[in-house]
């Protein structure tokens, strides 16, 4: 029953088939083998890129910091002139108002080279370099010298365009103020 020469066709399809899939499975390995390598070879590329992307985003805070920065720096700086020059006003102010103060104090220099002007009384003789009306002035006419004016007043007619007292003297028309 068993034939000998069939057993040997078998065995030489098995052979064979074993070396068919001997083949296969060693091109397998050597395929495992290749994407193995490729995949070590994607997986240091993915390794260098999120270095550099890290890298990369270190330098985009940082270039933003940098930025923030120098604009704070800038109203900072622009907070600080402003400072500057209101301090050189209140300076310069402080410095008026203590100039003011010194005048005020010395109270006696303040008063110096200044008229105290009075009304002179009916019988008094006024200095020949005074003038009571500049109308007499501006015409030449001679004054007598004394608080009433004869060009002006002596005879009830005033010369002058200007409003004049009893006694000849430039009126106002309304009262000066008190010194």
């Amino acid at each position: 029953m068993y034939d000998a020469n069939l057993s040997g066709d078998y065995a030489a399809q098995f052979s064979a088939a074993a070396d068919g899939l001997l083949g296969r499975l060693s091109a397998q390995d050597q395929e495992i083998m290749r994407l193995k390598a490729e995949l070590a070879t994607q997986q240091i590329k993915i390794k260098n890129l999120s270095q550099l992307t890290k890298k990369v985003e270190e330098e985009s805070a940082l270039k933003q910091m940098k930025g923030e920065r120098a604009g704070l720096l800038t109203d900072k700086n622009d907070e600080n002139d402003a400072l500057k020059k209101d301090l050189d006003d209140k300076t310069k102010s402080l410095e008026d108002m203590q100039r003011q103060l010194d005048n005020a104090k010395d109270s006696n220099r303040s008063l110096r080279l200044s008229a105290h002007l009075i009304t002179p009384g009916p019988n008094a003789k006024i200095p020949k370099n005074t003038i009571p009306c500049f109308n007499c002035a501006a015409l030449y006419r001679a004054c007598n010298n004394t608080p009433i004016c004869d060009n002006c007043c002596a005879s009830g007619q005033v010369y002058c365009h200007m409003a004049h007292s009893d006694n000849g003297w430039i009126t106002s028309k309304v009262t000066q103020p008190k010194w």
